[in-house]
């Protein structure tokens, strides 16, 4: 070691024994975006960005990382009470987490003085693009005790959206390693949030087919019926550009929200265009399909309803009117509606010259159903086939015509819950009489449903439970009774009476 760096090497010994009168914090350039980043403070506040953007973890120009890129200036300063150390070539490490360096800048481009601290920084490392840390030497001089004192950092960052953003820096003396106390500083300059979201949500009322029209037409007179919403979320603090000054999120970066509707059983008449009871159906309506797939490009932050209208049956016409006016058999059908948020452009958009920034999204939920209106009542405590005792469930159907499907839904139960909670009676729950082809009662018969066989339909090992079992059929033209079999023989039965 030549005589200087062991004089070096000693001063700073020196220099260093004093405690903590060199220990540093960071702080975002103030007037910048960042400027209420610091290290020393538990309520700074990092940028936050969007995390429906395309991130990459490796630099480069090509416009689609733009957004997620930004030249981040900080001040390296002395924290309260303390000093930077002036006179001793030191080393400065930069480095960065869930980011890298979008390009490789000069060390005149990267540190700068800032107040009265001078100094002519030499690179180790430098700030070479993909990299994530960097170094410096440099020896400070003239500084001064006025808060702007210190070392300027300026940062060509790119997001790789892996995480927040943290940069850090530490001082350390170049003779012997020594660190500056308080050794290295982080604070958190960008986190991720979502911009964007979408909540889609059943709501109004079931559209209730109606028995007095033979299922041909809906209780409210075949108008349409809510049976859903979507709503659109901005979170207008989130940036969705930090270039600049940066861009917040509004509903002008939506191009459109796409809407894909589900009927499971082909009911589909789904008003998904607008957020009213009222308008047209584009599709073809003599192949019309269960699936619905329509643009929403009229972007709203506002609730907008989704309706359904009678539209079974096979005659033409797009109107709400041509479509209610079929008549047709209006089969009960589970509802689902998915929206697709298509940001900035659409996701099928494969420009290369102007690529979509950003991720498109998706959110699904079921909407209320298209169920039919009919007689229901509750059977309690019915035997399940246990060791004891047995019941059956008869129902008898004293009309003219054949009822709808029978459904029984088990209530509360002793046991394990039960994995299908409602189902459809089919021949294998029926141990006297018989289900026609569509899973009725005939006119002037009767059927009695199996309580083991319920058991196993609900997939329970329950032994009694209340069953509510629902027809469709007018409840005047019902009766019903359960009979209980007990192990030794003896018959218990109690009357439901005619349904109401």
């Amino acid at each position: 070691m030549s005589k200087k760096s062991i004089y070096l090497a000693s001063a700073a010994l020196a220099l260093f024994a004093a405690g903590n009168a060199y220990a540093i914090d960071l702080k975002g350039a103030t007037g910048s975006k960042y400027a209420t980043v610091n290290s020393a403070v538990t309520t700074s506040a990092a940028v936050k960005l969007a995390d429906e953007l395309r991130f990459t973890a490796s630099a480069s120009t090509a416009t689609t990382y733009a957004n997620s890129t930004d030249s981040i200036t900080f001040n390296i300063q002395a924290s309260a009470g303390n000093s930077l150390p002036t006179g001793v070539p030191l080393v400065l490490t930069v480095d960065l987490s869930n980011a890298i360096f979008n390009a490789a800048a000069a060390s005149s481009g990267v540190l700068a003085g800032a107040g009265a601290c001078t100094f002519t920084p030499a690179p180790l490392s430098g700030v070479q693009a993909n990299a994530t840390s960097a170094s410096y030497l440099l020896t400070l001089s003239d500084c001064t005790t006025a808060t702007a004192d210190g070392i300027a950092v300026t940062l060509p960052v790119r997001v790789t959206g892996a995480g927040p953003v943290a940069i850090g820096a530490a001082l350390t003396t170049q003779a012997g390693g020594l660190a500056v106390d308080g050794g290295r500083k982080q604070a958190t300059f960008i986190q991720l949030a979502s911009a964007y979201d979408v909540d889609v949500v059943a709501a109004g009322a079931n559209a209730t087919a109606d028995l007095a029209d033979g299922y041909e037409k809906l209780i409210n007179g075949n108008a349409a019926q809510e049976v859903g919403s979507f709503t659109l979320k901005v979170d207008g603090s989130v940036l969705t550009d930090l270039t600049g000054a940066g861009t917040t999120a509004s509903t002008a970066s939506v191009a459109a929200i796409r809407l894909q509707a589900v009927a499971q059983n082909g009911f589909n008449g789904f008003n998904v265009a607008a957020g009213t009871a009222t308008g047209t159906f584009t599709a073809n309506t003599a192949t019309i399909s269960n699936t619905r797939t329509l643009d929403v490009t009229t972007i709203t932050a506002s609730s907008t309803s989704i309706y359904v209208v009678d539209n079974t049956g096979t005659s033409t016409g797009t109107t709400t009117a041509d479509i209610v006016a079929r008549n047709a058999i209006i089969v009960p059908t589970a509802l689902n509606l998915t929206a697709t948020v298509d940001l900035q452009k659409p996701s099928t958009d494969t420009s290369t010259t102007t690529p979509n920034p950003f991720i498109d999204f998706a959110k699904s939920a079921d909407l209320k159903s298209v169920v039919r209106n009919g007689a229901s009542f509750v059977a309690p405590w019915v035997a399940l086939g246990s060791s004891s005792a047995n019941s059956t469930v008869r129902l008898a159907n004293n009309g003219g015509t054949a009822t709808g499907p029978i459904q029984a839904t088990l209530l509360s139960h002793n046991g394990t819950s039960a994995t299908t909670k409602t189902v459809t009676i089919t021949a294998s729950q029926i141990v006297a009489g018989s289900l026609n082809a569509t899973g009725g009662i005939p006119a002037g018969t009767a059927v009695s449903i199996s309580g083991a066989a319920l058991k196993d339909a609900f997939g329970t090992d329950a032994a009694n439970g209340d069953i509510q079992v629902s027809v469709e059929a007018v409840a005047s033209t019902l009766s019903g009774k359960v009979r209980v079999t007990q192990a030794s023989g003896q018959i218990f039965e109690t009357s439901l009476g005619n349904l109401n």
